[in-house]
């Protein structure tokens, strides 16, 4: 069967290609949650295919549509409008009716109305708003649902794709409706579960003939329309494609790691803050992207371009002039800008763009960014399964709180999904602070369990020989050994 445009970024995408031509769908929701603004946009995406498109209003009048949509960028013209509203078919009715009930007075004319309707524009595609004004009128469950039946057939012969428009309060009275159509999709619209940002979703209850994506896909409203993020579980690889090591750049460092870094795999850089694991993200970063003719991505959750910039100059690293070939981004991410799915799409589209190397900074403010919009582990394991099954090269810091001491590798449980971890720690020896540094993890293969000092210097990141002459330097008070 002949698949029709949403005209919703990312909706096609659930639906599998998008509507069926001829099929009728019910689109439902409560105040608020955009049903109008997605009724539009696919009348929008007909007309610029150059098909015939027609909206039918049944409670809201032509000019309230046209005024409440007018902050977006849209240009309504050409789009048909027929405005059977109460206050555009009886400006001066103003008493409810006495003797006879509104269905035997109203129910036939409305039907006519929209049928004639049809017959004067022939549209390809169709949006009646609203389908509850039609229950209302008629006479009982039965005539609305016989009316009903017949007019989606009548839709489907004329090859009419059709959305029916119903609030969410009404679902239970409408039945009939949800039975007749195609498809049924609901959009929500609820706070988190902080009470700090608002949620939309959109989930598809029902669709004839093809599979979808099920589950809660977010959205946003833009001055453009409707974005949609399909919420896509990612497939990890099975096997790594790529058999390339990477360098680090620091001799020393290359051999604690056994040689370097695969490509394709994860790194989980954790400690406390303080000790230089950004840095250290960067030097990883900078090295391959030099060193293999490549793009890469850093992705910070806290700190600004202006910061990392001036870091990485006191440090030999060389950020500055890869950004400015084009070779490397750096992409300052806001928290509670975007939802889990929104953030995975920008990843997504630069992986797309070639980038092969990718910088996650940190977990902590992924976990702020993401915490309102479900299950944080979850979220994560999506995009590191994207990651690798895309080969691409990642490293995640992660912050810990624990100052001297502690044996947490990460506070959100992600450990497990690292192929690699290397760990920074304080120690306290001989009235000083002192950094270390050790391979905990190689999947891969085999490295040293060393732990050996780390410093930041004027020529980058430092790794010093064997702690040897100390025992016990995890506990972040070591003694002589």
């Amino acid at each position: 069967m002949e698949r029709v445009s949403s005209g919703i970024e990312g909706l096609d995408v659930v639906l599998g290609g998008g509507f069926f031509r001829g099929a009728s769908y019910l689109v439902v929701g409560d105040v608020g949650t955009g049903k109008t603004i997605f009724s539009l946009q696919w009348l929008l995406d007909g007309l610029k295919r150059g098909e015939k498109v027609l909206y039918i209003t049944l409670a809201e009048s032509a000019k309230q549509i046209r005024h409440n949509v007018s902050g977006l960028s849209w240009d309504l013209e050409g789009l048909e409008i027929k405005d059977f509203s109460p206050a555009a078919t009886e400006p001066n009715h103003l008493d409810d009716y006495e003797i006879f009930f509104p269905s035997e007075v109203e129910e036939e004319p409305f039907w006519q109305k929209v049928y004639r309707a049809l017959e004067e524009v022939c549209p390809a595609r169709l949006v009646l708003d609203s389908v509850s004004v039609f229950h209302d009128l008629s006479a009982n469950e039965y005539s609305f649902r016989r009316r009903l039946i017949a007019f989606v057939k009548h839709l489907f012969d004329r090859g009419c794709t059709t959305l029916f428009l119903a609030d969410a309060r009404e679902m239970k009275s409408l039945v009939s409706i949800s039975m007749a159509v195609d498809g049924v999709l609901r959009l929500h619209r609820r706070l988190s579960k902080t009470h700090f940002v608002t949620l939309r979703l959109l989930e598809v209850l029902k669709f004839r003939g093809s599979d979808f994506v099920s589950g809660h896909h977010p959205f946003r409203i833009t001055s453009e329309g409707l974005k949609l993020f399909p919420h896509l579980v990612e497939r990890p690889a099975s096997r790594l494609a790529d058999q390339t090591v990477f360098s680090s750049g620091i001799e020393e460092l290359d051999e604690l790691l056994g040689g370097g870094i695969e490509a394709g795999t994860v790194t989980l850089i954790t400690g406390p803050s303080g000790l230089g694991k950004s840095s250290l993200a960067l030097q990883f970063l900078t090295q391959i992207v030099s060193s293999q003719q490549t793009k890469g991505i850093y992705f910070s959750f806290e700190e600004s371009l202006e910061s990392a910039l001036r870091r990485c100059a006191r440090l030999d690293i060389p950020l500055a002039p890869l950004l400015e070939e084009g070779r490397l981004r750096f992409v300052r991410v806001n928290p509670l800008e975007l939802y889990p799915d929104e953030f995975l799409a920008v990843v997504r589209k630069e992986v797309e763009e070639g980038a092969r190397v990718v910088v996650l900074d940190s977990t902590k403010g992924y976990l702020l960014a993401m915490e309102d919009y479900g299950n944080i582990r979850a979220h994560f394991y999506n995009l590191v399964a994207f990651l690798t099954s895309h080969g691409v090269t990642t490293f995640v810091v992660n912050e810990i709180e624990d100052f001297l001491g502690g044996s947490k590798i990460s506070e959100i449980g992600i450990s497990n999904l690292a192929d690699n971890i290397v760990v920074l720690r304080y120690l306290e020896h001989e009235g000083r602070i002192m950094k270390v540094i050790n391979c905990l993890k190689k999947r891969l293969g085999r490295c040293q369990p060393d732990l050996r000092s780390f410093e930041l210097t004027a020529e980058g990141p430092k790794v010093g020989e064997k702690l040897k002459h100390l025992k016990g330097v995890l506990s972040g008070v070591p003694r002589i050994g």
